[in-house]
């Protein structure tokens, strides 16, 4: 019964997604399949969402170490699974932000910044659509969506600080996670057996500094370092966010 609700979550989740054209409905596992045909040397029959993050090799070769993850490390496939979770919720931050900048005279440069990065995490989200069996996603995915849709839409209304102020909160709080599987992922050296998928969590880890260094930049750092020390808004409402976001990803892994 509990594989059914669960099926019936994600299903749903996959066909909101699909309305907004960010994940196919059937993509988990006909990508799945393209990369055993790639490990055996067969031509896909498709290709990998677009944007994708990594190279068809170097998915394939990450697919193939999943082998290992689901038999020896479960704890990676629950860090995974809240990875999946973060990143489906950064993409509907990001949309929420689009949303709210549409009813309200902003900058251009905030229109820059959101699409920008909602197209990186697009990519994030299409490798762990991929990566993951649906049975290893959250049960909750549909809370994430809009949950994260919500965080994006309403500090864009009150303005560029509190969408910047948001965001250096989300992905300062998302880098200290992913280094929490990265790390000891590092520390095995050679003896790590998961080399391609390590590399990604690297990169997608490297992209999520540059968002948050980008929205400190936007705000001022200085400026943003002074209000977050003071008794301001900004600290408040930023450790509101981190705290949260430590609490979701904490169920995530769970359920």
């Amino acid at each position: 019964m509990a594989e059914q609700s669960h099926g019936g979550l994600n299903d749903a989740l996959s066909w909101l997604a699909l309305t907004e054209g960010l994940v196919q409905l059937d993509a988990p596992r006909s990508f799945a399949d393209n990369m055993g045909n790639l490990i055996n040397g067969v031509a896909p029959t498709r290709p990998l969402p677009t944007p994708f993050p990594v190279s068809p090799n170097d998915f394939a070769a990450a697919m193939a170490e999943m082998d290992q993850v689901r038999r020896e490390d479960p704890w990676l496939v629950q860090a995974l699974r809240s990875d999946h979770a973060g990143e489906l919720a950064a993409v509907y931050i990001y949309r929420g932000a689009r949303d709210a900048a549409r009813l309200r005279p902003l900058p251009e440069g905030v229109h820059h910044f959101v699409n920008q990065h909602l197209e990186t995490e697009r990519g994030h989200l299409h490798y762990f659509e991929t990566l993951l069996e649906r049975r290893e996603r959250s049960w909750l995915s549909p809370v994430w969506l809009v949950a994260g849709y919500a965080l994006g839409f309403l500090p864009t209304l009150a303005g560029p600080h509190a969408l910047y102020t948001t965001i250096h909160a989300v992905e300062t709080y998302v880098e200290e996670h992913y280094n929490h599987h990265i790390t000891p992922l590092l520390a095995r050296g050679p003896k790590n057996a998961y080399p391609k998928l390590t590399a990604a969590l690297q990169e997608f880890c490297s992209d999520e500094v540059e968002h948050a260094v980008d929205a400190g930049d936007r705000y001022g750092f200085r400026q943003l370092e002074d209000d977050l020390q003071g008794i301001t808004l900004a600290r408040a409402w930023s450790f509101i966010v981190r705290h949260g976001s430590a609490t979701a990803v904490a169920i995530a892994k769970q359920i």
